[in-house]
C-alpha cells in the first residue's frame, strides 16, 4: 500500500522510501503493458469500443484537468481518514488511463495494415532479407558460405522483431517519464505556495483508547488526587550486583552421571634415566634466514629456469619421437594394406580373365561339335 501510494500520488507527497529507492522496474512494466494492448487494439480493432471508453478529444482535456487538480488533493490526502484514501486513489490511477488513451488515439490511426496481412508482410520481409544476405555474402560460392547468408538473414529478421518490440515499449515509457516529471514539477511548486497556509491542519491520526490504571487506591487519598493523578516517579535502571565467588571448601559437589564419568588412565611411573634436567633440555633452533644478494638470487632464478628449459625441451624430444614413430608405423600400415588391395585387385582381374578365355574356348568347342548343314557349301569357318 506504501509503494501504490508512492507511485500514484507523487514523491513530493510521500512519507515512505519511495523516494530513496529507485523504480525503474516498475514503470518498465506498466509501459510493457500499454504496448502490449496497442498491439491488440491494433490486431482486433473491434475491441476498441469495449476497451478506450473515453473519445477524443475529451481524454486530453480530463487529463489536463486532473493534473492540475490532483496536487491540491495532494495536500489533504495525509490529513483524510483512511477509509477516504483509497478513493483518491482511483482519481491519481485514473490519469495514466487517460494518457494511454490519448497514446492510442493518437498512435493507432498512424498504424495501416490488417490482421490477414501480418504473415503475408513478415514472409516477404524474410524472403527479401535473406535473398539480399545471400546476394551480398554467397556471390564466392560455397555451402558454408551460402548457410551463412541464410543465417545473416535470418538475424536480421530478428533484429527488426526486436527494433520494434523495443519501439513500442519505449514510446510509452517515455510518455510516462516526461508526464512524471510535469507532475512532479507542479507538486513542488504547489507545495511551496499553499503547504504553508494549510499548517494550521493537523494529520489524521487514529484514536486510540486511553490505557486503565490499575495501580492500588490507597483509603486515605484525596478527590483531587483522583481526577489528576500525580505522574509515577521515574525508575532508574541500575546494574545488578555480580555474585561473589563462594570458597572452594563451601562449594556444593556438582553430581556426575555415570554417562559423564571421566575414565582416567593409571599414572605410569617414569624411570629416572629417561628424567633429564631443566636445564640440560636443548632450545629448539631457530630458523635464521640469511640475507641473499640480488646477484645471487638471479643466479638462482638462472639456474632453475636453464633446468626447467632442459627438462621441457627433454620431454618435448621424447613426445616428438613417439610421434615419429607412431606416424612411421601408420605409414607403413598404410602402404601394406594399399599394396594387400593391389594384389587382391589384380588377382580378381586374373580369375575374371581366366574364366572369359574359359567361357570362349567352351563356345568354339560347341560350334565345332554341331552337325554341318548340307546345303551349306561356304568352306570357311568362322574364326
Amino acid at each position: 500500500m506504501d509503494y501504490l501510494e508512492g507511485f500514484l500520488v507523487g514523491p513530493v507527497w510521500s512519507d515512505t522510501d519511495y523516494r530513496t529507492r529507485r523504480h525503474f522496474n516498475a514503470h518498465v512494466l506498466l509501459a510493457a503493458f500499454m504496448a502490449a494492448v496497442f498491439v491488440l487494439l491494433t490486431l482486433f480493432p473491434h475491441y476498441y469500443q469495449k476497451l478506450v471508453r473515453v473519445d477524443w478529444p475529451l481524454s486530453w482535456i480530463l487529463l489536463l484537468v486532473l493534473t492540475l487538480l490532483t496536487p491540491a488533493l495532494s495536500i489533504l490526502y495525509r490529513r483524510l481518514p483512511l477509509y477516504v484514501r483509497p478513493l483518491l486513489l482511483i482519481i491519481y490511477a485514473a490519469k495514466y488511463l487517460l494518457l494511454f488513451y490519448v497514446l492510442v488515439q493518437y498512435f493507432l490511426p498512424l498504424v495501416t495494415f490488417e490482421k490477414e496481412s501480418v504473415l503475408a508482410l513478415l514472409y516477404e520481409r524474410v524472403d527479401d532479407h535473406i535473398g539480399t544476405a545471400l546476394e551480398v555474402i554467397a556471390e564466392s560460392g560455397g555451402i558454408l558460405v551460402t548457410v551463412a547468408g541464410v543465417v545473416a538473414g535470418g538475424l536480421w529478421v530478428l533484429g527488426e522483431g526486436l527494433l520494434i518490440v523495443v519501439v513500442l515499449v519505449l514510446v510509452p515509457l517515455l510518455a510516462i517519464t516526461l508526464y512524471k516529471l510535469l507532475q512532479y514539477g507542479l507538486d513542488r511548486l504547489v507545495k511551496g505556495i499553499l503547504d504553508r497556509q494549510l499548517d494550521g491542519i493537523d494529520y489524521y491520526v487514529p484514536l486510540t483508547p486511553p490505557e486503565p490504571d490499575l495501580t492500588p487506591q490507597s483509603p486515605d487519598r484525596l478527590p483531587e488526587d483522583l481526577l489528576f493523578p500525580s505522574p509515577p516517579p521515574e525508575e532508574v535502571m541500575r546494574p545488578a550486583p555480580r555474585p561473589s565467588p563462594l570458597p572452594p571448601e563451601d562449594r556444593l559437589p556438582v553430581p556426575v552421571t555415570r554417562s559423564q564419568e571421566i575414565v582416567r588412565e593409571p599414572a605410569r611411573r617414569i624411570p629416572l634415566k629417561d628424567k633429564l634436567p631443566k636445564e640440560k633440555v636443548a632450545p629448539p633452533k631457530e630458523r635464521v634466514r640469511k640475507k641473499t644478494s640480488l646477484d645471487e638470487r638471479m643466479r638462482v632464478v638462472k639456474g632453475k629456469t636453464k633446468d626447467l628449459l632442459f627438462r621441457s625441451g627433454r620431454q618435448a624430444k621424447r613426445a616428438g619421437l613417439a610421434i615419429k614413430g607412431w606416424s612411421l608405423a601408420f605409414w607403413a600400415l598404410l602402404v601394406k594394406t594399399a599394396r594387400r588391395s593391389k594384389e587382391g585387385i589384380a588377382r580378381l582381374f586374373d580369375r575374371g580373365k581366366k574364366e572369359k578365355d574359359k567361357r570362349h574356348d567352351m563356345r568354339q568347342v560347341k560350334i565345332k561339335t554341331l552337325p554341318r548343314d548340307p546345303e551349306d557349301t561356304s568352306d570357311t569357318e568362322e574364326p
